[in-house]
């Protein structure tokens, strides 16, 4: 046939009985029973070289040359398409709850991608690369997948969860879109640098979250806010390059850093405005608390200066003066150190008008010197009781007593009776008699006799038997200078027994510091368990160091500097008694009310109203015995020494005639008894005459 056919029921030609098929009953010339040569294309059922209007069953398969154009639904059982596919429609394989299997193959042996009905899975084998957008609503990955474009979950303001699982139960990482938040479930890590390292951050167990790193973790802006409810615990060695600042100006926070041995720390007190260093709770002679001051300094050479502690008011209204350093103590080597010497002297220092300069020091071997200058020693309990004790005796002689030794002109009486007592030097001892007794060796001792030579008149020349001149003047004895008969010397000393200074002023320790100030609470360890905390100044080797193995505070100076500490007041207008420092000795873990009191204090007292030529300061010690603590002894701001009122003993325990008290920079070689003998003479002075001539 050269044109289309159309096989309807009116073609009787090719009609066969039943009307439905067209059979090629003979087996030869039956391979193309149907063969036409029209080669024009079908674009619709209508058109092309073979049109039906029914359908077609064909038992074999079916082979098409070109394209196969279905406009409608295609079922097909199995299908082998070894070209390209069209397909303009939805391709539905099976029905709901009835599928079929799905592959296709790659063209790398054993790579795929079947759907598996069965197990109601696309499982791929091999790489897959989806290139556009894909919308998966569930999908399981058993393989290496790379995606090399964006993947987006969701839409803005609708989200899915999205989970990926680790190797071990229970671990695996979360987008939970409900929570907005991105969840690590478990103690899963999440980890910086390298998987399995040691930088990461992990919730170790519910409520504990770590931040890890195997050298070095560093936080870096303009302000690291840490905000701890109850405390911030810093177990490793800390080091701060900045300024530590703990609170703003008058609203403080504790600071406290356990030592190595149980019940020591050093406690920075808000609520208190005072730093206390405790010592251990043993009961042993290192369980007090320690302050260590100390100098980098490699060579100590005599007047270095190894520690020192400042008093001052900074920020005084007055300026100038008020807020020069008004009073300090500090540790001055006295002499090269080595291996066996570590001499060191320490200097109390006060201020009146400017800088204050020494007025007391103790030597290396004990020795006490005030300054030289108008400067009295004080002791304001001298009542004949309590006061001067020479070699543990309480000297009774009373100021005025003394005076007379030094040869005063004033006379008590004239009138001579029996019984009355006379001081006598008894063969380098003095020791009383009374008139009787000199009376009756008078008696048996006529002048110019054998036993009483006369020289001339007592009003000139000397005595050459060893005593010394003598120069009455116009009294009895009378002298310009010093009266040394290798007992008692006195130089511009005075003491009267009426000036005494004392305060009930027990206000604590109040220290200001604006290098440092701290904004919240800082523990240090834990109680018997503590670390090193260090603070490094602008110098070099300078540092302020609680060193918790020592349970002590040391502030250790420059090469050629002191360690300082400078305990200061935020008073801007100092006035008479305030106080501008203060330290405290306690004891307080301790059992009892009197026992939890402070011990012991040493204040820095302003003497005067500061002002731009005035920092007057006092340096006053105070003591308890039952109670609080009270004041015992002052170096004002002159260099005046004053002992308190009160059952008080000045106790010069190595006073033996070598060693002991010395006036002027002499030796006082009487012995308390000696001086106490002199208390019981009527008339002193002509006592000690009739000493030095009859003795």
């Amino acid at each position: 046939m050269s044109a289309n056919v159309e096989i309807t029921d009116t073609f009787d030609q090719w009609r066969v009985k039943n009307n439905e098929l067209l059979v090629a009953t003979q087996t030869d010339g039956s391979s193309n029973f149907i063969k036409l040569t029209n080669t024009t294309d079908s674009t619709s059922n209508t058109t092309g070289s073979i049109i039906t209007a029914g359908g077609m069953g064909i038992a074999k398969n079916l082979f098409v040359g070109t394209n196969l154009d279905v406009a409608g639904t295609t079922n097909l059982d199995a299908i082998d398409i070894d070209g390209a596919v069209q397909i303009d429609a939805t391709v539905t394989v099976g029905v709901n709850d009835t599928g079929y299997d799905v592959k296709f193959f790659g063209a790398t042996t054993g790579k795929s991608l079947v759907w598996d009905e069965s197990a109601d899975s696309l499982i791929v084998t091999g790489t897959t690369t989806l290139v556009g957008t894909t919308n998966l609503d569930a999908v399981d990955i058993d393989g290496a997948t790379q995606i090399d474009a964006t993947v987006t979950v969701g839409v803005d303001d609708t989200g899915y969860d999205v989970k990926f699982f680790g190797a071990t139960t229970g671990q695996h990482l979360l987008w939970d879109q409900s929570a907005d938040e991105l969840a690590l479930v478990g103690d899963t890590k999440l980890s910086f640098h390298d998987a399995a390292g040691g930088e990461n951050i992990v919730a170790s167990s519910d409520g504990h979250l770590e931040i890890n790193s195997a050298t070095t973790l560093d936080i870096t802006a303009p302000t690291v806010d840490v905000n701890a409810s109850t405390k911030l615990n810093v177990d490793g060695a800390t080091q701060l390059t900045g300024a530590v600042t703990v609170g703003v100006d008058d609203t403080g926070h504790d600071v406290k850093f356990f030592g190595a041995s149980a019940g020591a720390f050093m406690l920075y007190d808000q609520s208190a405005d005072q730093l206390i260093i405790q010592g251990a709770s043993a009961d042993a002679t290192t369980s007090t608390g320690k302050l260590l001051l100390s100098t980098s300094l490699t060579d100590i050479n005599d007047g270095d200066v190894i520690g020192r502690i400042d008093f001052q008011a900074p920020l005084e209204a007055g300026a100038t003066d008020s807020r020069v350093v008004g009073a300090t103590i500090l540790a001055e080597a006295d002499a090269t150190f080595s291996s066996s010497v570590n001499s060191t002297d320490l200097v109390f220092l006060t201020g009146d008008s400017g800088a204050a300069t020494e007025k007391l020091r103790i030597d290396s071997t004990g020795q006490t010197t005030f300054a030289d200058g108008a400067i009295d020693v004080n002791i304001a309990s001298h009542d004949g009781t309590n006061g001067l004790a020479l070699g543990g005796t309480v000297v009774t002689t009373t100021a005025a007593e003394i005076n007379k030794i030094a040869g005063g002109t004033s006379r008590v009486t004239t009138a001579v009776a029996s019984g009355d007592g006379i001081l006598i030097n008894d063969g380098g001892t003095m020791a009383m008699t009374n008139v009787d007794t000199v009376s009756t060796y008078f008696s048996s001792h006529s002048v110019g006799g054998g036993n009483i030579v006369t020289t001339g008149a007592l009003n000139s020349g000397s005595i050459t038997s060893g005593f010394g001149t003598i120069d009455t003047g116009a009294s009895a004895i009378t002298t310009t200078g010093l009266i040394s008969g290798g007992s008692l010397d006195i130089d511009n000393v005075l003491i009267n027994g009426t000036t005494i200074g004392h305060t009930d002023d027990t206000d604590l320790l109040t220290v200001a510091d604006a290098a440092l100030t701290l904004k919240g609470t800082l523990t240090v360890g834990v109680d018997d368990t503590g670390h090193d905390v260090k603070f490094f100044g602008a110098t070099a080797g300078a540092f302020l160091e609680w060193d918790e193995s020592a349970d002590e505070l040391e502030i250790r100076g420059g090469a050629a500097t002191p360690g300082k500490l400078l305990l200061s007041t935020a008073e801007a207008t100092v006035v008479d008694g305030n106080k501008l420092g203060q330290i405290d000795f306690q004891a307080p873990a301790e059992t009892g009310t009197d026992a939890l009191v402070v011990g012991a204090s040493i204040v820095a007292e302003a003497d005067a109203t500061f002002s731009a030529t005035v920092n007057s300061t006092d340096l006053v010690f105070l003591t308890a015995d039952s109670g609080a603590a009270t004041e015992k002894l002052r170096i004002d701001s002159t260099g005046q020494v004053t002992f308190a009122d009160g059952a008080i003993d000045v106790n010069i325990a190595s006073h033996d005639g070598s060693n002991g008290l010395k006036l002027g920079g002499t030796l006082v070689t009487s012995t308390a008894a000696q001086l106490n003998a002199a208390a019981n003479a009527a008339t002193t002075g002509k006592a000690i005459a009739m000493a030095i001539v009859f003795g």
